[in-house]
């Protein structure tokens, strides 16, 4: 459960971050795939090994669309130049 915590709270700062760097559409498409990887691994998984799978699939799709966010702020920081203030 802790793990839930962890990487939802992870996605709020990145999001948060996303919408600050005026990405909304980037990350309606990156919310949109890790809802999509979260039902396939749920419907997969959930008959043959219980919760647990499903606990799973939600960290599994949470750390996607983390690290999809992630890189996506990444390559947008590193691309612009910031002048010395």
């Amino acid at each position: 459960m802790a793990a839930i915590v962890f990487v939802q709270g992870l996605e709020i700062v990145l999001g948060r971050l996303m919408l600050a760097a005026n990405l909304n559409v980037a990350r309606a498409v990156r919310i949109a795939v890790g809802t999509i990887v979260c039902v396939l691994l749920t419907v997969g998984f959930t008959p043959l090994f219980g919760i647990g799978a499903t606990i799973a699939a939600l960290v599994v799709s949470y750390l996607l669309v983390d690290l999809l966010y992630f890189g996506n702020l990444f390559g947008i920081l590193r691309r612009r130049s910031f002048a010395p203030a």
